[in-house]
């Protein structure tokens, strides 16, 4: 199904919501050589910019060289074996023999081709009504290197694009200096973890030991990760069902997004807390029942706030041509005093 077009009334409200964080929008300019590929001595390829690139910039837009059903989280199924092999033999899709495997012991033809399509497969959709998903190889964006400190965001855009649609893209989430690496974040999810629960996952996916700034031996990072899991912790335990937990969740979503602020993780945590405030000013102040908001005016402008700064994050980190920024907009849909 086509993605909806946006009305007049949602792109001034993209762009007031933008304008709180001194972001004029994402530019799309995916067509333009922005990074190249190096070699390291010691981590392979990698990418770096051949030009500034500000945050929100889509700089990489790529079609899947070959994708499978999803091979799940332990085991490969026989289906997916055939799936893969039939693809990795193919002469169009020799590319993918280029690619890393980083698991020396894996090295026969079979498993040489399970070990190198785990370590650079990208998530395209998420699960059917069947529960199917699918993973693909991206050629150009498998050369991306992770750290748990990202300056880019990887996307599947099941929209974007023709014959047959659906593309990967990168958003550059920060202001990225010529020269410098473009970094990705292969286990986004685990963000709020522990440096050493980090580094073990990264090293049984992928066969390294991360070194980002955020797993230094003396980091910063591993205190405010802390208070991170233990304000999520208190949110996601919360019933709601006495006045203290209610306040107690508000409260810890504050923290929580004075914490990924301050460490720079954008997303999707931060898009998700601030969804999650939004949702919770609307509710704990009674907003829908204040269609007036004559006396609730500094709790609307909360939740105005917290609704805005998801929309600018979506905005940023996927563009304005998918379905996480229509969803953004419905949450800035309801009524609310001009």
């Amino acid at each position: 199904m086509p993605l909806r077009s946006l009305s007049a009334r949602e792109s001034r409200e993209i762009q007031e919501a933008c304008n709180r964080h001194n972001y004029r929008g994402g530019a799309d300019r995916s067509s333009e050589s922005l990074f190249g590929v190096v070699d390291t001595e010691d981590r392979g390829k990698t990418c770096v910019a051949l030009d500034n690139i500000p945050r929100g910039t889509r700089f990489h837009v790529e079609k899947p060289l070959f994708s499978i059903d999803d091979v799940g989280a332990t085991r490969w199924s026989s289906e997916n074996k055939i799936q893969l092999e039939q693809a990795a033999s193919l002469p169009r899709n020799r590319g993918f023999h280029d690619l890393i495997n980083p698991f020396p012991l894996r090295q026969s033809a079979g498993k040489a081709n399970k070990a190198r399509f785990e370590a650079n497969n990208f998530q395209m959709t998420e699960p059917d009504d069947r529960g199917k998903s699918r993973q693909g190889i991206f050629l150009e964006a498998a050369r991306f290197n992770h750290s748990c400190l990202p300056n880019a965001w990887f996307n599947w855009n099941p929209h974007l694009g023709r014959n047959p649609p659906g593309r990967l893209t990168i958003h550059a989430t920060k202001d990225i200096t010529i020269g410098e690496e473009i970094l990705v974040n292969y286990q986004s999810k685990n963000a709020f973890r522990a440096r050493d629960q980090r580094r073990r996952s990264l090293h049984d996916a992928y066969h390294f030991w991360c070194e980002c700034r955020a797993c230094e031996i003396d980091t910063t990072s591993e205190p405010s990760r802390a208070e991170m899991r233990k304000a999520d912790k208190v949110i996601r335990e919360s019933s709601g069902n006495t006045s203290k937990e209610r306040w107690d969740r508000g409260y810890n979503l504050e923290q929580l997004v004075r914490l990924l602020k301050a460490e720079g993780i954008m997303y999707p945590q931060r898009a998700t807390v601030f969804g999650n405030l939004a949702d919770w000013y609307w509710s704990e102040w009674g907003l829908p029942n204040a269609i007036n908001f004559n006396s609730d005016k500094s709790h609307h402008d909360q939740w105005l706030a917290a609704a805005r700064d998801r929309l600018a994050t979506e905005v940023l980190c996927l563009g304005e041509d998918t379905e996480e920024v229509r969803d953004s907009l419905q949450l800035l849909a309801r009524p609310r005093k001009q």
